[in-house]
């Protein structure tokens, strides 16, 4: 089995930001990975945590959130644990 090495600093930004990119980045894999037949969301800015969610034909909802930091320490902690339960 064969190792990708990702530089997620060189993601490209939009708008001036990789934050932007990466998110919309997810956001077209949440797409591409919704199940057929489902009704795939876009949310805006601001987006509570969510970039992105699909609502299946059973009417339950997959959702993706995105969150782009290029180092991890206690403030990088502090968002995940903000984002828990959106």
């Amino acid at each position: 089995m064969s190792t990708i090495n990702i530089d997620w600093n060189a993601i490209r930004p939009l708008n001036g930001s990789r934050a932007a990119g990466f998110e919309e980045l997810c956001a077209q894999l949440g797409r591409a990975e919704s199940p057929p037949g489902s009704r795939f969301e876009r949310k805006g800015a601001p987006d509570a945590g969510v970039e992105c969610y699909a609502i299946l034909g059973d009417s339950s909802e997959w959702g993706w959130q995105a969150k782009y930091i290029d180092g991890f320490g206690d403030s990088q902690w502090s968002q995940l644990d903000a984002s828990e339960g959106v």
